[in-house]
């Protein structure tokens, strides 16, 4: 895979069984690539509403976890290990809060132009269960012509 990707991060928070309860997000941003010492490294920015300021990201990929670290408004480090609850602080301008994970399903599809990872998880806010989670990571060739590959 070439150093200049294309990120797409998607989730769906689901806060409940009521379809008004459901959250979708999506990112798709340029990003850069790079292999080091067995893992996955991609790094790219994103704006958050409201805020000229943007948040830098870095995933680390791995067969078995995947982390973001976010950097600037917000800053903390969420890491997905399947089968494990990781706690981590979310510093946010509006005040922090304290996350738990919990990976019920992890996985990660290498290909010659692209990475997925999906995640199934339980998210925690200051140790109460909020939600069932699921977030898709596609990072691909930012010249790739055929993106069906990771769908």
């Amino acid at each position: 895979m070439d150093r200049e990707v294309l990120v797409t991060v998607s989730g769906l928070l689901s806060l409940g069984d009521v379809e008004a309860e459901r959250q979708d997000i999506e990112v798709i941003a340029p990003g850069q690539y790079y292999w080091k010492n067995g893992k996955h490294y991609v790094t790219y920015d994103e704006m958050a509403e409201n805020f000229s300021e943007p948040v830098h990201n870095l995933l680390k990929i791995s067969p078995e976890t995947v982390s973001i670290r976010k950097k600037g408004l917000i800053e903390t480090e969420l890491t997905f290990t399947k089968g494990k609850e990781n706690v981590s602080h979310y510093s946010t301008p509006f005040g922090n809060l304290v996350l738990g994970i919990r990976a019920r399903e992890l996985e990660v599809k290498e290909e010659n132009d692209g990475i997925q990872v999906n995640v199934e998880y339980a998210l925690e806010i200051n140790y109460e269960h909020i939600s069932d989670c699921f977030i898709k990571i596609r990072v691909q060739d930012k010249e790739a012509k055929d993106f069906s590959l990771l769908s």
